[in-house]
């Protein structure tokens, strides 16, 4: 069940999103290889959407207190990738 849905180059987005008045940083993707390189860094997505049995897209909470955390979420080469 770990395969990723097919989702179309257009409708693939990153979105990171600094919430001051909960105090984190959420980040949602719907892209693979971001996906993929974020769970390596920060481990499991706080939450998983599935669209028939594969994953469609995923996010994390990091709180500010957690300055490692936020630093692999503001990092260019883990969101855009190297090119």
């Amino acid at each position: 069940m770990n395969k990723f849905y097919k989702t179309n180059i257009e409708e693939q987005e990153t979105i990171i999103t600094v919430d001051y008045f909960t105090k984190c940083v959420k980040c949602y993707t719907s892209r693979n290889s971001v996906y993929n390189r974020l769970k390596a860094k920060l481990g499991e997505p706080t939450k998983t959407y599935y669209i028939k049995n594969q994953i469609n897209g995923a996010y994390w909470n990091i709180p500010f207190k957690d300055k490692k955390r936020m630093n692999i979420i503001f990092s260019k080469t883990v969101i855009i990738g190297q090119f």
